[in-house]
């Protein structure tokens, strides 16, 4: 039963993935997409060297301090079989995001959750429109490559973890796969810490010295990558060219607690999904306080929950730690916000989400009406996802569309006129 399961699942997110970005097929490339891409040099001459060698946008003639070859790779390939026809990118795009949402459905079957919980969690993943950004968007394949092959690197070391044949070779493609993470996008480099977390939560039945020392044996050659990575963007390829949003530490901290709610928000109520470009929040009290509470109510039931299942543990330690190379604390970054970044941690909450759904249908204590009703909110809340996932497809149809959306939210913003005003050149309305 759980083969014909599996199959149909596979064939509904196959489907379904199709159906919400049927309608992105006729986009144009925008914003960033002609510096990767159309007027990417090293992509058009398949230049392998220069890929590996400069940032993403360098064959493009501008300087970047992104160093993701591997992005740069599969846009060469893309441009062997499509040329300068964007529907060829978007179709690589949403095949990516397909397989990031069968992995994550594969992931938490092999972990033996319930066949509900690793469906739905996929499903979430598939359809909430915090994905548009990086499916619709040419140039956001930097966020679908890195979180496919965290997703396999994970896949594969869970087999490690539960012993099953051949787990050396399943050791050594779960190595490579963070490599190819790395070399995607530098947000991998925190992926290491979610190894212990999945290990204690899900294989280990106690936490003792023996486990520690497993993990630890385990967590060397991803250490290692993830330290070698570190050094070769310091000292061997350290590029220049990005800006940063700089502010001390402390209003780092402050700012990144309201963007903890905004993203929350985003989460359970999507809505004017864009593209970021705000450098600096202004902190109220009340929004500080509100955070500091909910925060506060993660941390300690985070941790009670440890002495039973984990489960809770494992899901808000996702969302958190895949959030640390987004959260500016560490690391000034160009934007305090970006939807994009939710990609990978939104999965946590996805999973959580999910199972408490599970729980709530199988609950006996619930009558038959309830438990309905709760399954027809579930749906509802499905398709309003996915609505909403149709619609703001459309809003990246071309510069124009796009950048003339962006206006009503940043109407002092520089680089969203420029952007339009290209938009209305190349649609041959210089007057606009």
């Amino acid at each position: 039963a759980q083969v014909k399961n599996t199959k149909l699942a596979i064939l509904l997110f196959v489907v379904i993935g199709f159906v919400l970005y049927g309608n992105i097929f006729g986009n144009d490339f925008l914003f960033d997409d002609p510096y990767q891409i159309t007027q990417n040099q090293y992509v058009k001459d398949f230049n392998f060297s220069k890929i590996f060698t400069t940032g993403i946008s360098s064959g493009g003639g501008t300087d970047s301090n992104f160093f993701r070859p591997i992005v740069t790779m599969s846009f060469a390939i893309d441009y062997k079989f499509w040329g300068e026809n964007p529907a060829g990118y978007h179709f690589t795009n949403v095949v990516l995001h397909i397989l990031s949402a069968l992995l994550i459905y594969f992931i938490f079957l092999t972990l033996r959750s319930n066949q509900t919980v690793a469906f739905l969690t996929g499903l979430l993943f598939l359809i909430h429109p915090l994905q548009v950004e990086s499916v619709t968007y040419i140039s956001g394949r930097t966020d679908l490559m890195p979180i496919f092959f965290m997703l396999l690197s994970l896949f594969f070391l869970i087999r490690v973890f539960q012993g099953k044949d051949k787990k050396y070779i399943f050791y050594v493609l779960s190595s490579v796969s963070f490599a190819l993470a790395l070399l995607s996008k530098e947000l991998a480099v925190v992926f290491p810490l979610l190894i212990p977390v999945i290990y204690f939560a899900f294989i280990a039945k106690t936490i003792n010295k023996e486990g520690v020392k497993h993990i630890i044996l385990l967590l060397i050659p991803f250490v290692l990558l993830a330290a070698g990575y570190i050094l070769l963007r310091l000292h061997i390829l350290p590029f220049t060219g990005a800006y940063s949003f700089h502010q001390d530490i402390g209003g780092r901290i402050l700012v990144f607690l309201k963007t903890l709610l905004i993203y929350w928000g985003i989460i359970l109520f999507p809505h004017d999904l864009r593209s970021r470009f705000d450098q600096s929040f202004s902190v109220s009290s009340p929004e500080l306080i509100v955070s500091l509470v909910v925060l506060g109510l993660i941390v300690f039931y985070s941790i009670r929950s440890l002495r039973k299942e984990r489960k809770l543990f494992f899901g808000f330690s996702w969302f958190f730690i895949f959030l640390i190379p987004a959260s500016g604390i560490l690391i000034p970054l160009f934007s305090v916000i970006a939807e994009r970044w939710l990609r990978m941690p939104s999965i946590g909450l996805f999973y959580l989400a999910s199972l408490g759904f599970t729980k709530l249908a199988h609950e006996s204590n619930l009558g038959v009406v309830f438990k309905r009703i709760i399954l027809v909110i579930l749906i509802a809340y499905l398709c309003f996802l996915s609505v909403v996932t149709i619609k703001t497809n459309s809003l990246w149809k071309n510069s124009v569309s796009y950048f003339g959306y962006l206006l009503k939210f940043y109407p002092d913003e520089p680089r969203v006129h420029n952007n339009l005003a290209i938009g209305y050149e190349k649609q041959g309305k210089k007057e606009e």
